[in-house]
């Protein structure tokens, strides 16, 4: 009860009538000639306080509690993970995924790229204001089943199909680019090709699909544990011993609890990591391995969690992770060129102006003499002609018998103009349109 919901001048009137009705029913005392026995008075403020006093009672009373603490438990694994050997193996299938903003900053960041003693991984000396200036970073996992193709989360990509991939053991200005295929932002899975898998290093090759590669995703499927422990092993900036730059991290990890969303039923698992090292700025993608290299899942964004309406924790050595068991059903439709993304035209930049006509490009796509087949994804990028302006990537499914419409209805006139590129799985065409704005129809044969 709030104080507010007292009626105080009801409370003393009711009290004054009553001891009013009181001293009226008592008998006046026998007067004396020497002292005469004064009138009965109220105390009006006495009453007051009495009737707050006893509303008061009924408040319920709060006492102050401390904030809920984590307490974490230290259950022994049944296995003892070795840094220098097995995360050695496991490190081997691991990529280093970024999205730069433009070309020169990628070509900026690869030429800091050194060979770490420690891991047969990547060592960068960026900074953190590098790192915001670059579109994102994220761990990806090189997959047993479909050869050059690399698992990793969705959000935080751009609708830019092209990424930059650092493998283990390389050293400076080495990259090689990929091409995101699949792309499913409700889930928080993505699969990379590796566009020109024949520019990687042999030994990498070699040192990636052989007998003692890890198995990605694990091929039992089975979900893991409260209480299990695995091991943590990705890329994140400034960890290990504050070491600068981009590095990799391994922790054992605790399964703490389960969330799961209550729309898809997906469930996430919550993990504590439990090394002593300070850990900073690790990324999306992080993938949780058993003692047989087998991958239990990959963390995913909080953002992901929070947009389903699951609470998530805010400390920084806490996760989630989607599980293999989610991860086995939905890699074969990436794998295909499933895309579930929320991505828009840029508006209008001047509110004033009217937007542009949409033009229209049509044709056929082929591949090496052969028409692609019906439902493949092909993109384009309308290139931004002016500093002001982002380059714009759409993408279209191809129609029967290589078939295909382009509708370019863009927002803003500043466009008109602007050159139009074709791509399919990361190869652009020879040939370029323009964006014409005036309801032209342009008619193109793309072979790629």
């Amino acid at each position: 009860m709030e104080l507010q919901d007292i009626d105080f001048q009801a409370t003393v009137d009711a009290g004054i009538a009553a001891r009013l009705a009181e001293t009226a029913t008592i008998e006046p005392p026998t007067p004396t000639p020497i002292l005469p026995t004064a009138e009965p008075t109220l105390d009006v403020q006495a009453m007051i306080d009495a009737a707050v006093a006893k509303a008061l009672e009924s408040v319920p009373k709060v006492s102050p509690t401390d904030e809920p603490k984590k307490s974490l438990p230290t259950p022994t694994p049944s296995w003892i993970w070795d840094t220098d050997k097995d995360s050695f193996i496991v490190g081997k299938s691991s990529v280093l995924i970024g999205q730069f903003s433009n070309y020169s900053e990628s070509l900026n960041f690869s030429s800091q790229i050194e060979k770490f003693d420690k891991w047969p991984l990547i060592h960068t000396e960026s900074t953190s204001e590098s790192r915001q200036n670059q579109e994102t970073f994220r761990t990806g996992w090189l997959l047993s089943e479909y050869p050059n193709h690399i698992l990793t989360t969705a959000a935080g990509f751009t609708s830019n199909p092209f990424v930059e991939l650092y493998f283990p053991g390389w050293s400076q200005g080495n990259s090689v680019r990929g091409w995101i295929i699949g792309r499913d932002e409700n889930i928080d899975l993505a699969i990379i090709k590796i566009i020109d898998s024949n520019s990687l290093p042999t030994n990498i090759l070699d040192s990636i699909y052989n007998n003692s590669k890890p198995t990605i995703p694990s091929a039992n499927l089975i979900d893991t544990k409260v209480n299990d422990i695995h091991q943590g092993i990705g890329f994140c900036l400034y960890c290990e011993g504050n070491n600068p730059g981009w590095t990799m991290m391994d922790s054992e990890i605790l399964v703490n609890r389960f969330q799961r969303d209550s729309i898809t039923g997906i469930r996430y698992a919550e993990l504590i990591l439990m090394d002593d090292e300070t850990i900073e700025g690790i990324e999306e993608g992080l993938g949780i391995f058993d003692s047989n290299y087998s991958l239990v899942g990959i963390t995913i964004s909080k953002d992901t969690l929070k947009s389903k309406g699951i609470n998530v924790s805010s400390e920084d050595d806490i996760v989630y992770m989607l599980g293999t068991s989610t991860i086995g059903k939905h890699v074969p439709d990436l794998y295909k060129g499933k895309i579930n993304t929320d991505f828009k035209i840029p508006a209008n930049l001047n509110s004033a102006a009217v937007p542009p006509l949409p033009s229209f490009v049509q044709g056929t796509i082929k591949k090496n003499g052969t028409f692609v087949e019906l439902g493949k994804k092909y993109y384009v990028r309308v290139v931004a002609p002016k500093d002001n302006l982002s380059d714009i990537w759409l993408y279209f499914d191809v129609g029967l018998n290589g078939l295909y419409t382009v509708t370019l209805g863009l927002n803003d006139s500043q466009y008109i103009g602007a050159t139009v590129e074709f791509y399919f799985e990361g190869q652009k065409t020879a040939i370029d349109a323009k964006f014409e704005g005036d309801m032209s129809i342009t008619q193109i044969n793309l072979n790629f």
